[in-house]
This record gives structure tokens, C-alpha cells and sequence, in this order.
């Protein structure tokens, strides 16, 4: 009778051990996709961050035109000024 009971008790322990080693399983194949899904997103996110740099390089260059441009002008007129006081100075010099 002990070794019946011996063997009913041992095939209860591995029916349980194997339950329990198949929701261990099923629970390794979550985490196994849940690690792909993360690193698919860590690479999108990359993308994005690699597309949002290049949008502000962009962005800059864009605000600093109108920067460039206004020096541009600036030193333009600056040139005609100093040009009539030149010319000024000489008409007045008699040349």
C-alpha cells in the first residue's frame, strides 16, 4: 500500500511540476515577445530621434536666414554710405 501511495504521491508532484513548467514556458514566450516588441520600438525610436535632429538642424537654418540676409542689406548700405561720404569728399576736394 506505501508504494502505491508512494507512486500516486510521486505521479501527482510531476503532473504539478510539469503544470507548472508549462505556464513557466508560457510565460517565456510572453517575455520572449515582449522583448521583440521592445526592441522594435528602441528602433523606431531611433528613427525618430535621428528624423526630429535633422527637423531641428533644418529648423535652424531656416530661422537663421532671414539673419543672414538682414547682414547682407546691412552691409550693403553701409558700402553706399561710406561710397557717397567718399564720393562727397572728393567732389568737395575738386576731384
Amino acid at each position: 500500500m506505501t508504494d502505491e501511495k508512494n507512486l500516486f504521491t510521486t505521479m501527482e508532484s510531476v503532473k504539478s511540476a510539469h503544470k507548472r513548467i508549462d505556464s513557466l514556458e508560457k510565460k517565456v514566450d510572453g517575455l520572449t515577445e515582449l522583448h521583440i516588441a521592445v526592441c522594435r520600438i528602441a528602433e523606431k525610436v531611433d528613427g525618430v530621434a535621428a528624423d526630429i535632429s535633422e527637423v531641428k538642424q533644418e529648423m535652424k537654418e531656416v530661422r537663421d536666414k532671414p539673419a543672414r540676409r538682414w547682414e547682407k542689406l546691412v552691409a550693403q548700405v553701409m558700402a553706399l554710405v561710406v561710397a557717397a561720404l567718399i564720393g562727397m569728399a572728393l567732389s568737395q576736394a575738386g576731384l
